[in-house]
């Protein structure tokens, strides 16, 4: 499930719309997911019946009947009377606020063995031999085992101390019998057999790496000294996204030997740049490390330390947990972080704990209308006859997003950061700002890592950025530092919303167009984009343009990179959204693309745009784009790329004849053709316009 809320009989079309590695395997293997789903059949007690069921239109799960592996967990631990957990579409949630460190205490008083027996409770939905429907000859069959870790970071007001014992024990239950399926497929086949390992309870769901690392490191050491000869398996860790875990330069996966001169399996680390694997029949004799090379695993760290790295980031920068006061996270906040205005008008976030300043800059929410006036006021006066060579220079590059803002070279340069239209990085549409954003650093796509990157402004946009009627970023002044801050920040019903001023000129609130939810804008009703889509064709050209400049982007103007910690680096944050238009698999691309193509032209612009203030001031300037609306967001390629092309040439209509533009897109991995063919495009074009 991609959301708590969501239920069985929502189906599994929106796998496909989540680019993690549960759903991908899901759709490899369709038919068995479509099983799942909809046809096996479940005791009331959670469990799988065996057989399955006469009558079909009583199989399959449902709101109110689900599978639940923690059932025979929870019948040990008497979970009916001592109410630590409770179920929710496969989510397991803490029951009541004590109830995670209740349990959390019962645990460490229980002897290993103990532990050891509540682990063997522990159940895996285990998929034998399914076909991979991807593949047309539908000869490829695989076995799947699906596991679920507990959701750490979905419980606001929980602290990762109270979640870690239950979580280890799930951690380590779910890749032993992992491990244990793939030691039975071996001997069934007597042959050798590969088993694929993933870092469960990773990323969003926030369980700690080292949890992780250890429950690995934990179930083979555990099975090989029970097994030894026969275990014939070949362990394939892999690393879907980037580690942030760098634990002496590589992935801390420990596997101690001991006194085995001829196990009978291996261990690999598979990921994005490569494979380190571990001998297998002739091991070594004494402990041996087996890590991935500094070049596989990206280091984050900065001067010793790694920003984001694990749940305690947070509590890094800023000298104490943001979870320390229970769910009132804001509370929290003002608590242990003073606002101040200096006399130059630049903003400071001053720490009580580490008695650190923090330079936030400004922050603005300008329409692109605002901005291209900017623009055409401070534009320097043109010498008859005299054209500069190349005042906007572009480029495609294949870089980390995090080094970038740490170069001392990009001191000064504008970043263009994917966002939702509230100028934070919600993963969900359900998550809401006083769940703060240490979770932040679960999320590895480029919006989450540039704001963490520049945490103070992050901070300042989401606990003391002054929200206006109008959905815009209001200025603070020398009454707003002073008194309480309780009346800052953004909350449920009180958010930056940077499609406010469009909407009110198509009359949304009438019309019910789209609604924003947490900085989505999403359908409001069904056929309302159609309906939308229809009155966007039929306006003029110029219309749609002056509908355009209604749309705001966040900027965060000459703020702190936090995580350069020799020197005080800055930069400037242009955070834009796109429209989601991979969420809603009900609603047509089609019906989506005059509305989309809107916001991607204004953001693309307004972000261009704030760099040529900067270049207008200094002379020359770098900025930085991303594909914003790519991804999961389903934003078609060919709407950004077109976007970016008529962005160039508008900044060059707006900009100052002596004011430089170095534009950089910043690809991952790898350029695509259609980005190489953007820029093939747009140099003679830009070389012929200035000369």
């Amino acid at each position: 499930m991609p959301d708590m809320n969501l239920t069985p009989e929502d189906g599994i079309t929106n796998y496909i719309t989540d680019p993690t590695q549960g759903p991908a395997c899901a759709m490899e293997c369709a038919p068995g997911t479509l099983y799942r789903n909809y046809f096996v059949d479940v005791n009331a007690d959670g469990t799988l019946k065996e057989g399955g069921g006469d009558d079909s239109f009583e199989l399959g799960q449902r709101a109110d009947r689900q599978l639940d592996c923690l059932a025979y967990v929870g019948k040990a631990l008497h979970n009916d009377k001592e109410n630590y957990w409770h179920l929710k579409n496969g989510y397991v949630l803490p029951s009541e606020p004590t109830s995670l460190s209740r349990l959390s205490q019962r645990l460490q008083s229980l002897s290993e063995e103990s532990i050891d027996d509540l682990r063997g409770q522990l159940a895996v939905g285990v998929q034998w031999d399914t076909e991979v429907s991807s593949v047309d000859s539908g000869e490829q069959r695989v076995c799947q085992v699906y596991c679920a870790a507990v959701p750490v970071a979905y419980a606001p007001g929980t602290t990762t101390d109270q979640w870690e014992p239950f979580a280890r024990l799930v951690l380590r239950g779910c890749y032993e019998s992992t491990l244990l399926v793939a030691a039975l497929k071996a001997i069934e086949r007597g042959t050798r057999e590969k088993v694929y390992l993933t870092l469960v309870g990773g990323g969003v769901f926030g369980n700690d790496e080292q949890w992780i690392v250890d429950a690995i490191r934990e179930s083979i050491t555990s099975l090989g000294s029970k097994f030894d000869r026969h275990f014939p398996v070949d362990i394939i860790i892999l690393i879907v996204m980037l580690s942030t875990n760098c634990v002496t330069d590589g992935l801390a996966i420990t596997i101690f030997f001991h006194r085995w001169k001829d196990l009978r399996f291996s261990v690999s680390i598979l990921g994005l740049l490569g494979r380190v694997s571990s001998p297998y029949m002739v091991a070594p004799r004494l402990p041996a490390m087996l890590f991935a090379s500094s070049a596989f695993c990206s280091d984050d760290r900065v001067d010793g330390r790694h920003l984001g790295a694990g749940s305690k980031w947070f509590e890094d920068t800023f000298g104490f947990s943001e979870r320390a006061g229970g769910s009132n996270m804001h509370a929290t906040v003002h608590r242990n972080v003073k606002l101040h205005k200096r006399s130059d008008g630049v903003l400071e976030l001053r720490s009580k704990p580490l008695r650190k300043r923090y330079e936030v800059g400004s922050f603005t929410t300008p329409s692109l209308a605002e901005l291209r006036s900017a623009v055409s006021q401070n534009r320097a006066p043109e010498t008859p006859g005299v054209r500069p060579y190349k005042q906007i220079t572009i480029q495609n590059i294949v870089a980390d997003v995090r080094e970038l803002h740490r170069d001392p070279a990009n001191d000064g340069a504008v970043f263009q950061v994917a966002s939702q239209f509230n100028c934070l990085e919600m993963p969900g549409m359900n998550t809401t700002p006083e769940e703060g954003i240490t979770n932040y650093n679960h999320d590895h796509t480029q919006g989450p890592a540039c704001a963490l990157e520049c945490a103070p402004g992050t901070l300042f946009r989401n606990y003391f950025v002054k929200v206006m009627n109008n959905g815009t970023a209001g200025e603070i002044d020398v009454s707003d530092v002073d008194k309480s801050a309780a009346g800052l920040g953004q909350y449920d019903k009180k958010q930056l919303d940077g499609l406010q001023g469009l909407g009110e000129a198509l009359d949304n609130r009438r019309n019910r167009y789209w609604t924003m939810k947490n900085g989505y804008a999403t359908p409001s009703q069904r056929g309302s984009l159609a309906d939308l889509k229809k009155r966007l064709e039929g306006l003029s050209k110029s219309t749609i343009d002056e509908l355009t400049t209604k749309i705001t982007v966040g900027v965060q103007k000459d703020t702190q990179v936090s995580s350069v910690s020799d020197r005080v680096q800055k930069v400037t944050q242009v955070y834009c959204s796109a429209l989601p238009v991979g969420y809603f698999p009900n609603t047509s691309p089609a019906d989506w693309e005059p509305f989309a193509r809107m916001v991607l032209n204004s953001l693309y612009e307004s972000t261009l745009l704030v760099a040529e203030r900067e270049a207008q001031r200094t002379g020359r300037t770098k900025v930085f784009l991303t594909h914003v609306g790519g991804g999961v967001f389903g934003n078609d390629q060919r709407w950004i790329v077109d976007a970016i092309e008529k962005a160039v040439f508008s900044a060059s209509l707006w900009g100052s004849w002596t004011a430089k533009l170095d534009v950089y897109i910043v690809n991952y991995k790898s350029v695509p053709r259609i980005y190489e063919q953007l820029v093939e495009r747009l140099i003679p074009s830009l070389e012929g316009r200035f000369r």
